[in-house]
């Protein structure tokens, strides 16, 4: 099983992409946050993909949040 981590794209969605792309083979995606928005965007594109993620000290629209 491959796993790929990865973490603080900050909006690099394009970078984000190309990892993707290059490891087609991996099994998971996890990133670990400081760009939650773009692993949203990225995950709408690949729904089949298995993609988990967290929240990072930049990800504040999520700390914002009113839902739990």
């Amino acid at each position: 099983m491959k796993i790929v981590v990865m973490s603080d794209s900050h909006g690099d969605i394009m970078t984000v992409r190309k990892i993707i792309s290059a490891h087609k083979d991996a099994s998971i995606f996890i990133h670990l946050g400081d760009g939650e928005n773009d692993i949203e965007t990225v995950r709408d594109e690949n729904p089949r993909l298995t993609i988990y993620n967290v929240a990072g000290n930049c990800d504040i629209d999520r700390y914002s949040s009113s839902t739990p």
